[in-house]
């Protein structure tokens, strides 16, 4: 064995993730987890390696060596070298798919066929690498040009460059960002670095400089018009593998380089330092019906406005990247439009047996709590639901406010409510700063339809804004969609933002 590549994700989406191995000179090697029930427990050693049957594996609770003596996958047994690999669902079909590095007369691009099987994308060609070197170095997905599909990044001690995704599955060689002088690139990592809305990189080199690419691309499915400006950071080191992450959660993205033969480095970012509007948001799946919870690998999220144009390009979370990385188990967005605005989550959750989940969530600003959002499957790894553990304690409906000669009207109903013990109604004169102006007694358990009512009788001359904090028995609480109201004296005018109702999902 000489494994380099390694990706977790459910290759067969049959609840449970397994181990994708790019094993050096010995083709792709799968290691199909068998863990099947929540009364076994996996055996975290593998054993002897004596693999030799389903039922073995199944159980002693061991992943299943796939494909050890024939083809079944439709994957490699065999090459003469190869190096690191990513993964992610390229094709949006919620299968994930990846790309490994192989040398000549060995396919790079492998597309899941959805029933547990591979085959080669014949448009990212033969060999994509043009390296005399040997040194094939690492490859990412990436949205470079925001149209919401996932482009490949490719980087070795010869041609770097971006494949785009021009059309479903088909990808177009760009030969961008240019590499100055004859660099040897191994570690690659994508995200939002300057936080203007499009997906920058961090390109790791073998020696001086390694360098970051801000994306300045302005239109979509474009070779063309790809564009990057690159800044140089002084690695001065052999830098390996290298990742995107914000280790201090101050809402930016920091990186960290590892380097060869020398100490790791770290390099903090420091654009959020005066304050970042951002969110972190993270996909789960229930366990066997179970209330335990584990992340979704290779979820896609695109964020928009509420006028349905995207802010950020397509990021997808938890899937190996890069020259032999894992990236975090949540994915993260600038929230550019300010304090009180609207945006709009879409969403792609590849499930069990085929079953893809696809919804938009919208959310305000304002009632995101502590920069985090969590969002749940419907479907849980054996199949079963989880929205008897994920389902938000109260669905609201609608909630709207009237101005009248001396108050503020508020009015919202709810279509369900769990052990909900009441609202506090807030009020805000800046969208930001918020204070309790009431709280109305909540109904407990109900499955009907109920209407609420509430008078503010000292409103504020001029823009009211108003959200809703509802509270459990237990405590716990959640924020729902503000509004605002315009008061004066004379004339009462209303301005409400629209409700945008979550769309088959379930939250947390």
């Amino acid at each position: 064995m000489n494994v380099e590549g390694m990706a977790i994700f459910d290759y067969n989406n049959d609840g449970w993730l397994d181990i994708i191995l790019e094993n050096g000179e010995c083709g792709i090697d799968v290691l199909e987890n068998m863990q099947q029930n929540a009364a076994s427990t996996i055996n975290t050693q593998f054993g002897d390696g004596n693999f030799n049957t389903v039922g073995e594996a199944t159980a002693n609770g061991f992943f299943n060596h796939v494909s050890v003596t024939g083809n079944e996958l439709g994957l490699p047994l065999t090459a003469t070298n190869g190096d690191y690999m990513a993964a992610g669902d390229y094709n949006v079909d919620g299968y994930i798919d990846f790309i490994v590095r192989k040398p000549t007369g060995t396919r790079d691009l492998w597309e899941n066929d959805t029933d547990g099987t591979f085959s080669a994308n014949t448009s990212f060609p033969d060999d994509a690498s043009t390296n005399s070197s040997g040194n094939p170095g690492g490859a990412i997905f990436c949205d470079f040009d925001n149209d919401g599909d996932l482009d490949i990044y490719w980087t070795d001690a010869g041609t770097n460059q971006v494949w785009l995704q021009t059309s479903a599955s088909t990808f177009t060689a760009s030969a961008k960002p240019t590499i100055p002088g004859t660099p040897n690139i191994d570690g690659c990592s994508c995200a939002d670095i300057d936080g203007d809305g499009d997906i920058d990189m961090f390109l790791g080199n073998s020696a001086g400089n390694s360098y970051i690419y801000y994306n300045t691309t302005t239109s979509a499915n474009s070779v063309a018009n790809l564009s990057f400006t690159r800044t140089d950071l002084a690695v001065n080191a052999d830098a390996e593998g290298v990742n995107l992450v914000d280790y201090d959660n101050d809402g930016d993205f920091d990186i960290y380089v590892n380097v060869n033969n020398a100490g790791n480095q770290l390099w903090q970012n420091d654009l959020c330092d005066g304050g970042c509007d951002f969110l972190k948001i993270l996909t789960e799946d229930c366990i066997d019906g179970t209330t335990v919870t584990r992340p979704i690998v290779g979820a896609i999220i695109v964020l928009k406005d509420d006028m349905d144009n995207i802010l950020t390009g397509a990021q997808t979370g938890s899937v190996a990247s890069g020259h032999g990385a894992q990236n975090p188990g949540s994915t993260q967005f600038f929230l550019p439009n300010g304090p009180g605005a609207d945006y709009v989550l879409d969403i792609i959750f590849p499930e069990k047996n085929g079953v893809i989940e696809t919804y938009s969530y919208g959310f305000n600003e304002s009632e995101i709590v502590a920069n985090t959002l969590t969002l749940t499957a419907l479907t849980g790894t054996d199949g079963s639901s989880c929205e008897s553990f994920s389902v938000l304690p109260v669905e609201l409906v609608s909630f709207s406010g009237k101005a009248g000669n001396e108050s503020i009207v508020l009015d919202w109903v709810t279509a369900t409510e769990v052990n909900n013990d009441r609202f506090e109604i807030e009020r805000s004169v800046d969208g930001a700063n918020w204070d309790v102006v009431g709280t109305v007694v909540g109904a407990g358990s109900s499955e009907d339809f109920l209407t609420y009512e509430f008078t503010d009788r000292r409103p504020v001359i001029g823009i009211n804004y108003y959200r809703l904090r509802q509270v459990d028995f237990d405590g716990a609480h959640e924020y729902h969609k503000a509004i605002f109201v315009f008061f004066e004296s004379a004339m009462m005018i209303l301005l409400s933002i629209p409700i945008r109702l979550r769309i088959g999902s379930i939250f947390n």
